[in-house]
């Protein structure tokens, strides 16, 4: 499949979006949906179908918007991991927090390197 600037239709568990796609080189694709655009390597399968794989990264650039937003995303997970009726004073709740952030900081710190 030789695409050069087309529209395709994704179909991703019951949900279809269309996006626009540009060829920038072999295998290499801009795909723009709903105003935003990302780069995309896009390898043809041996039954006609398409793999895609995609990067996007956060347009947060200082360091403490994204740590409230992990922190944020972690108070909710927080609460799935905490016993039912277990009382979790503030004080321990931000230690458990601040380690969170440090868990997916590295996490995303090792992610980001390995790209």
């Amino acid at each position: 499949m030789s695409l050069v600037n087309s529209q395709v239709s994704l179909n991703n568990e019951g949900s279809k979006n269309s996006i626009d796609m540009v060829r920038g080189g072999h295998g290499s694709y801009r795909s723009r949906m709903n105003e935003s655009g990302i780069e995309a390597e896009i390898h043809t399968l041996c039954d006609g179908g398409l793999l895609m794989q995609a990067c996007q990264l956060p347009l947060q650039t200082k360091l403490s918007e994204l740590r409230s937003s992990i922190a944020r995303r972690s108070l909710s997970e927080l609460e799935m991991f905490t016993k039912d009726g277990e009382h979790m004073d503030i004080p321990k709740r931000k230690s458990t927090i601040n380690e969170r952030i440090v868990e997916i900081s590295m996490k995303d710190e090792r992610a980001f390197e390995a790209f």
